[in-house]
């Protein structure tokens, strides 16, 4: 077998269909390109001035991450959640993270600790960084789920909540309470800290009701 010196070597190759993803990643989390809007390949790659099969690898990354929505016969566009989407979304999100407070018990108040995120979340509001703010809230809430230990549960309710991405950003933006959320997030690592797991439950619960209120709210009111 070959060896290799691997002293001061090191690989950072980010491939253009990667560079394509990010930038429209960002016009998408910012609300340039807004939920709806269509996709289409040949003008995708001319504008950026790339090949159609780059243009078709980058939707496929963000196909993956929810932001994009692909159809056979229309081709893509921006993630567009309906009323039923979110229901349907947040029936899910009960069932998965309420029972996966049952498994705290067994958790040192250092496996809660990254459930702490109050803090950076209160300086994301303050400075309207709304992508770390929805960033920070999808992270407390998959951490909950981790508690269960499978595997393939985190990877299910991680591609679920990335279709909530873009709808989470547009109620960040347009709401005014961020307080709400950091207060939400302190008083249920609180609870979880002093073990009181059926008081968290009731909270939680009130979490996801508001969250799924507003999410509706922002989706029903004109553009």
């Amino acid at each position: 077998m070959a060896e290799f010196a691997s002293e001061g070597f090191t690989i950072s190759r980010v491939s253009t269909a990667d560079q394509v993803a990010a930038l429209l990643r960002d016009k998408i989390l910012s609300g340039e390109l807004k939920p709806g809007t269509p996709l289409q390949e040949v003008p995708l790659a001319t504008a950026i001035g790339v090949a159609r099969n780059t243009i078709r690898e980058a939707m496929r990354v963000l196909v993956y991450e929810g932001l994009v929505r692909h159809s056979p016969r229309r081709g893509g566009s921006v993630t567009a959640l309906t009323e039923d989407d979110v229901t349907d979304i947040y029936k899910l999100r009960r069932w998965i993270e309420l029972p996966a407070l049952d498994n705290v018990a067994a958790l040192t108040t250092d496996d809660l600790r990254p459930l702490d995120v109050a803090a950076e979340l209160k300086k994301a509001v303050e400075s309207r960084d709304w992508n770390r703010v929805v960033e920070l809230d999808m992270a407390f809430h998959r951490r909950l789920v981790a508690f269960v230990g499978s595997v393939r549960l985190d990877q299910f309710y991680r591609t679920l909540l990335s279709e909530l991405r873009i709808g989470l950003m547009l109620v960040d933006r347009t709401s005014s309470d961020g307080a709400r959320l950091v207060t939400d997030h302190q008083e249920l690592y609180e609870m979880l800290v002093a073990r009181r797991i059926s008081e968290c439950k009731d909270a939680l619960r009130l979490h996801l009701d508001r969250a799924e209120s507003d999410l509706k709210s922002v989706i029903g009111s004109p553009s």
